[in-house]
């Protein structure tokens, strides 16, 4: 659990707040960011049981630069 908290913490690390979330290209979206494509990576790669701690995990390193990172990856 204490790696999976540091893992997340340093990719929200690099989190820009004003960055874009997603790209918008011939009708298609898709995210454009890469933090979110490093926690979908490293939300796959977890066991079981930290996948169930994952979203507790993300909530517990939530901050006003962060927020629109963390809200999109849970709902992801």
């Amino acid at each position: 659990m204490q790696q999976l908290r540091k893992k997340i913490a340093a990719i929200l690390s690099q989190a820009v707040p004003e960055g874009p979330i997603y790209s918008y290209n011939s009708g298609l979206t898709g995210a454009d960011n890469e933090q979110l494509r490093l926690l979908r990576v490293l939300y796959a790669q977890s066991s079981p049981e930290l996948r169930k701690q994952f979203a507790l995990v993300l909530l517990n390193q939530l901050t006003f630069e962060n927020a629109q990172h963390v809200c999109h990856a849970i709902l992801d």
